[in-house]
Order: structure tokens, then sequence, then C-alpha cells
């Protein structure tokens, strides 16, 4: 029996494992919100997380690409320089949000990144995301138009208590007021199948140019394979029951 349902398994998802989607990806709409954040709750959320991430033998997702991790169904990608190719594999029920270019700064760090109060902190990270140039991105090879209207200027939030080994080398438990601005995108569940993100931008002012490419395998939710495999082994049984009737 545990056999059959190997190989039924194996013959369910073979199939899916090779698909390319050319499904067009579904994008939040400005003023929508997700999982019950809107878009300026989602990069508060993002910086946050980025914040809280050690670096760890050197590395960190800001460095090198990938994933800050997954909160309430959505992954939060880095992007980087140098055209990057990355890959990344989830399943079916998982959003996306993706940082184009963003810029932020806090009362804590030095200039450029430094404000003094909430007011002269978004005054700061506008000036900076205002130098922007060549701002792009697409989605299994088809641009997203509009991009402007996909720029978000946070609320003043806190981050911290920060960890040992932290981004930006302060003392353990450092907290501080920060704003960001950025360019942002939330990808609502892909379909099952291998897609393409490629995004990035140039911003001088901060000396930061990010592209990078995401190779996507979205994969079947657990639940939706096991009712798969439980529909497949009910239909098996039905037709040995069926020959030993005859």
């Amino acid at each position: 029996m545990l056999r059959h349902l190997s190989l039924l398994l194996c013959g369910l998802l073979l199939p899916l494992a090779t698909v390319t989607s050319q499904a067009r990806a579904d994008i939040l709409p400005p003023g929508g919100s997700y999982a019950g954040r809107t878009y300026n709750d989602w990069q508060v959320l993002w910086w946050q997380a980025a914040f809280a991430a050690p670096i760890v033998d050197g590395d960190h997702p800001l460095f090198s690409g990938g994933s800050l991790g997954r909160y309430d169904g959505v992954v939060l990608l880095t992007g980087i320089g140098g055209g990057a190719h990355l890959d990344l594999t989830i399943s079916a029920d998982t959003a996306i949000f993706v940082p184009i270019v963003n810029i932020e700064s806090s009362v804590y760090e030095d200039p450029p990144f430094h404000g003094d109060d909430d007011e002269s902190l978004r005054e700061n990270s506008v000036k900076l995301l205002d130098e922007t140039t060549g701002l792009f991105a697409e989605i299994d090879g088809v641009p997203v138009d509009d991009l402007a209207s996909y720029r978000f200027i946070s609320p003043s939030f806190t981050f911290g208590p920060l960890p040992p080994g932290n981004l930006l080398n302060a003392p353990v438990g450092t907290t501080s007021l920060s704003v960001d601005a950025g360019y942002y995108l939330l990808l609502t569940p892909l379909s099952v199948g291998t897609h393409t993100l490629h995004f990035g931008g140039i911003n001088d002012a901060v000396g930061s140019s990010i592209d990078t490419t995401y190779t996507i395998t979205v994969v079947p939710e657990p639940a939706s394979l096991t009712m798969l495999a439980i529909a497949g082994l009910g239909s098996m049984v039905y037709r040995r029951r069926g020959r030993a009737q005859r």
C-alpha cells in the first residue's frame, strides 16, 4: 500500500515540477491590503525583519539576496546588485513582497541615512529616493507598468532591539526611530509552476544598484497534495474492487 501511494504521489508531482507557468501575476493595488496589512505596514515589517536578522559568518540576506522570512503567508524578498540570479521555492499559498528600491533613514544611523525626528527622517528618505533612476520590474518577462504608483513613504516606526551581529554594528538592544521610502510590489500567490521575477534600479545618492532575478518554483500546498493522493488512492481502490467483482 505504501509503495503504491509513493508511486501515486510521484506521478502527481512530476508533471507539476516540470510546468513553466505563463499565468499573469496579480499585484496588490497600491491602496489595497493583504493579510490585514497595507503596503506601508509591509514596508515597515520588511525593515524590522532586516534589522532583526543578524550577520552570520559574514552573510546576511541584504548582502547575498534571498528571503527575510515568511510572515502571515508572505515571503519578504531582498534585492542585490550585479545581475544576481537566485532560486526560490514556495508553496502555492505564499504571496511575495518585493523591494524594488528602498531607502531607510534613522536617528541612530550616520549621514546620509540620518535624521533627528519624524519630519527630518521623512524628508531625508524621500530626498534620497528621488535620486533613483532606471527603475524596472518584470514578472515572467512582462514589464510592470506605472511603477511610480508603487512608491510608498512609511509612517515613522521603531526598529530593534537589535541582536548581536546586527547590520548597523550597534550595541545589542539598540532601538531607533526610522522612516522608509521605497518602491514595492506585493505579488499575490502565483500559480503552480516556474516563474521569473526581475527587478532593480540605480540610486547614486547612496551608491546602490539593484539588479536581481529570481527563478521561483511554486509547488502545491501540502493539503492539496494530500487531497490529490487520497483521491487517487480512492480511485485505485475502486478500480480494484470493480475487477474483483467481475
